[in-house]
């Protein structure tokens, strides 16, 4: 304290909680247990006056925490899935790249070959954010996914990307080889690893420049349409999706026209695109004398129309092969023509004075061009005639072709599986005026459906690529339809000019797979002359209209080609003529009758006879919707085609079912007479085709040539069709399978007005009906199974309707054969009782009317025929039994009267008779 005054100062503490110095110095304690305040007093040590206060407090020490350890760094967050991903394809590669994640350290790659995995890594650990995928398998598609990772985990999966790999282009190929020929060569090379196809290339120059000839999957092809002696240079590259290789090494040849045949060999076939013709040397040996008309005999199959095809010889130039050139030879002309009922047509044409040479010929067959059916002709046979009718060229110089000794266009079995994938699948065009139209049938809809007709019948690889390109296919896929075919294990004994099932003798020796080829072309008559002299070698013998005895159908030649397998093929499938067809039972009973058989299994096919039938009725019902009560203007020749078309289609389909599960040979499994077939069809589906059953009109355009005969042929001749592969082997039921009155009627009525005797026809159908009948069920089971008079109707054979038939028939042989049917009619009446008759609907009481010879009933039909066959030389012991059996029957007419009647010829060659009064 500073003043005046010296002062003596005291201290003080107050709590006496640590000490204080004389000199005013606190020290506090070392530690206190509660925190307290000490007060310092300075006094005055005179007078203890306070001379100031300070004032301490003093708080208890904090413990220390305790001691902890190091805290770790705090771990970043696992990154999120990669975005961005991207897939390039390359060559056996795909290149990946995305966008990187926010703390990823590395990425996993994964791959799948299928959307949505499951996935295969690929890439693990990539720190980068791209990669490349190799070792690939080009034309596989790959899906891939990235997950991002760090020291944290890895993310969910990227999105998916994928991408397709190519694959390498192939390299050249090699061992390139040539097979020079007439106008042609064949090159042959190995395979370029990873190549889908070829291309071939030609040129005139080595070194080129080329030009691609031909594109192709196979390692063979052949170039046509070159110059013999030429020399050219031909290369190969390959191809596949990446691009096209360099080209192979270069070869060089020249085709060479082959020595002049010492033979010609036939058929040649004029098939094709329009213009293909077909060129022969024909040799005339030295010496023959040229004096004269020469004319050019010759035999084709397939000429449908006037303007189809030409013929030259030498320098002759081009001459039409129609009505106007050539001399239609036997029956053709009265049953249409060309393009009428006849499909195989013998002609000749006169030729041009000096066209013909002594030594070699050059003949040259032209197709001109298609009507919208056709895809050309073949000739079966020609030579050169002389004026007084001779060959001139000797038959040993022509030989047939034997289609055992084709081979496949192509020995791959690749393409035989192409080929009949094209065969069930390939979309097919038709021409039209208006360019190719798009049709809804494939090639097995038309046809058998594994094309086993195409087999059967021997149609040339050339016939099925040209087909093929008809419809719109290229000529390597016909050529694979063409393999496809060879390669069909079935038997193969027809060829296309030969009517399936076309009779003539020995035809039942061979086996019932060669029944469907028929006799031949050859077994045809040329008249029907020709038949009566087969049925009657030796004269008319009465045993031969016996009931008992069996007339076989089968081994009858007739004077008339039965329909080619291109006459029963539609030339429109129904579902294209029809909207309705494939959902109509006309169609699904089909497929239900075909599930229901076996091949080889009797027991299968007799338990599918309902199915048989009901796919009848049912066709029946159908077609008769498109064709009952229509407006003559309706039939116009597309719809006359949509309707021939659907009957046959039916046969192509029977026929199917027939050769590919063997029915044919089955039929006592259907047939149970014991005097029954054993080959034989189930079916009625021929009768129906017919264009009289069709309902089409006469003579409508749209049926082949439109001609009246070319009608009347085709209406009877699936009747005949029908005889031959089921007449119903003794089990008639009422009008089925035949109705015999409509076969009668257009025998004697329609073709004997094309001035062409039927007589020797007529009697074959009269024959067979009598036989059938006589299978043990009277009349009193008419109208189902029972006898029938109208099928044994002899009045027939000397109505006014069917005189014609007889015209060229010698009278005595008509005599003789009217007294062998009368003899059989007789046989067969007289074995039952009038009771019966009168059971089965035949009205005892009913007077005949006079003169009705084409009266719905029986008693009309016997009345007129007594006095006609008396009049016609039928022997009167006969007679007399007819008109003693009739009054049993119709007791209330005066028979008679028939028996001493008197018959004259009216002015128009009519038989009249005294009964008819």
């Amino acid at each position: 304290m500073g003043g005046a005054t010296s002062i003596t100062v005291g201290w003080s503490i107050n709590p006496s909680v640590g000490g204080i110095t004389p000199g005013g110095l606190y020290t506090s304690p070392g530690t206190v247990s509660t925190q307290q305040t000490v007060v310092v007093t300075a006094m005055n040590a005179a007078n203890s006056a306070v001379l100031g206060t300070a004032s301490v407090t003093l708080t208890p020490p904090v413990a220390p925490p305790p001691p902890t350890s190091p805290t770790a760094p705090t771990a970043p967050p696992a990154p999120a899935a990669p975005t961005g991903l991207t897939a390039t394809p390359g060559i056996g590669q795909v290149t990946l790249n995305w966008t990187a994640s926010s703390g990823a350290s590395s990425y996993n790659v994964k791959r799948a070959t299928m959307s949505g995995g499951p996935y295969t890594t690929v890439g693990n650990g990539v720190t980068t954010n791209s990669l490349v995928n190799t070792g690939l398998t080009g034309g596989t598609t790959y899906y891939y996914v990235v997950s991002a990772l760090n020291a944290s985990g890895e993310s969910s999966n990227s999105g998916e990307a994928s991408a397709q790999p190519t694959v390498p282009v192939p390299p050249a190929p090699t061992g390139l080889t040539t097979n020079e020929g007439n106008g042609q060569v064949t090159l042959n090379w190995t395979p370029s690893p990873g190549a889908t196809s070829y291309n071939v290339k030609l040129g005139t120059v080595s070194g080129g420049p080329y030009t691609t000839v031909g594109s192709v999957t196979t390692t063979s092809y052949l170039i046509t349409g070159l110059n013999n002696g030429t020399t050219y240079y031909y290369v190969v590259s390959a191809v596949n999706a990446s691009g096209e290789s360099p080209n192979s090494g270069q070869l060089n040849g020249h085709p060479i026209a082959p020595p002049t045949p010492t033979t010609i060999q036939l058929p040649l076939e004029v098939v094709g695109p329009d213009g293909t013709t077909v060129t022969v040397s024909l040799p005339i040996p030295t010496g023959t004398s040229l004096n004269g008309q020469l004319q050019l005999w010759m035999q084709i199959h397939g000429l449908r129309y006037e303007t189809q095809a030409s013929v030259s010889v030498n320098n002759s130039g081009w001459l039409p092969i129609s009505s106007s050139s050539v001399t239609l030879l036997g029956q053709a002309n009265a049953y249409g023509g060309i393009g009428g009922g006849f499909h195989t047509l013998t002609m000749t044409m006169n030729l041009p004075a000096g066209s013909v040479v002594s030594g070699s010929n050059t003949v040259s067959f032209r197709f001109n061009g298609t009507d919208g059916r056709v895809s050309g002709y073949r000739v079966l046979a020609f030579n050169v005639q002389n004026s007084g009718g001779s060959l001139l060229i000797p038959s040993s110089t022509f030989v047939n072709e034997d289609p055992n000794a084709w081979q496949p266009p192509s020995p791959n079995s690749s393409d035989v599986t192409a080929g009949q994938t094209l065969w069930h699948q390939a979309s097919l065009t038709v021409p039209t005026a208006a360019g190719a139209m798009p049709i809804k049938a494939h090639c097995s809809d038309c046809h058998a459906q594994d094309g086993r007709d195409l087999k059967y019948f021997n149609y040339s690889n050339n016939s099925v690529r040209s087909r093929s390109m008809f419809h719109g296919l290229t000529a390597q896929q016909g050529d694979q339809i063409a393999t496809y075919i060879r390669s069909l294990n079935v038997p193969n004994p027809g060829r296309p000019w030969n009517p399936p099932y076309q009779p003539g003798p020995g035809l039942d020796s061979q086996p019932v797979a060669n029944w469907s080829a028929g006799a031949g072309i050859g077994a045809v008559l040329n008249s029907d002359q020709d038949l009566m002299n087969e049925l009657f070698p030796t004269g008319v013998q009465a045993s031969f209209f016996s009931p008992n005895a069996v007339l076989n159908i089968h081994e009858t030649a007739l004077p008339l080609q039965l329909p080619d397998w291109n006459s029963w093929l539609p030339t429109i499938h129904p579902m294209d003529a029809w909207n309705d067809f494939l959902s109509s039972n006309a169609y699904l009973l089909y497929l239900q009758t075909r599930a229901g058989l076996r091949p080889g299994d009797p027991v299968a096919y007799a338990n599918n006879i309902f199915n048989f039938q009901n796919w009848a009725g049912n066709y029946g019902n159908y077609i008769a919707t498109k064709t009952n009560g229509l407006h003559p203007s309706v039939w116009t020749p597309a719809y006359v085609n949509q309707v021939y078309s659907t009957g046959l289609w039916t046969l192509v389909k029977n026929w199917e079912l027939n050769q590919e599960f063997g029915l044919e040979g089955m039929a006592r499994a259907m047939f149970t007479n014991p005097k029954a077939d054993s080959r034989a069809w189930y079916s009625n589906f021929p009768f129906l085709a017919s264009p009289n059953m069709l309902k089409i009109p006469v003579g409508a355009a749209g049926l082949d040539n439109g001609r009246v005969n070319t009608w009347d042929y085709l209406a009877q001749i699936w009747y005949q069709v029908q005889l031959v592969l089921d007449n119903s082997e003794y089990q008639q039921n009422e009008n089925s399978p035949i109705d015999w009155a409509y076969v009668y009627a257009k025998i004697g009525n329609d073709l004997s007005n094309n001035d062409t005797a039927q007589a020797g026809l007529f009697t074959v159908w009269m024959t067979k009906g009598l036989q059938i009948s006589n299978n043990g069920i009277g009349p009193d089971k008419f109208p189902n199974t029972g006898w029938n008079w109208s099928i044994t109707d002899i009045s027939r054979l000397i109505t006014p309707a069917t005189r014609t038939m007889w015209v060229g028939t010698p009278a005595s042989t008509r005599t003789a054969i009217s007294n062998g049917f009368v003899q059989a009619w007789l046989a067969e009446v007289q074995q039952f009782t009038p009771q019966q008759f009168w059971a089965g609907g035949i009205n005892s009481s009913a007077l005949p009317i006079h003169f009705a010879p084409d009266s719905p009933n029986f008693e009309d039909r016997v009345w007129y025929m007594i006095p006609q066959f008396k009049f016609f030389g039928v022997d009167q012991t006969l007679i007399n039994q007819m008109a003693a059996w009739a009054q049993t029957v119709w007791p209330n007419g005066n028979w008679a009267a028939t028996t001493s009647a008197t018959c004259w010829e009216d002015n128009s060659s009519v038989v009249r008779c005294s009964t008819e009064q």
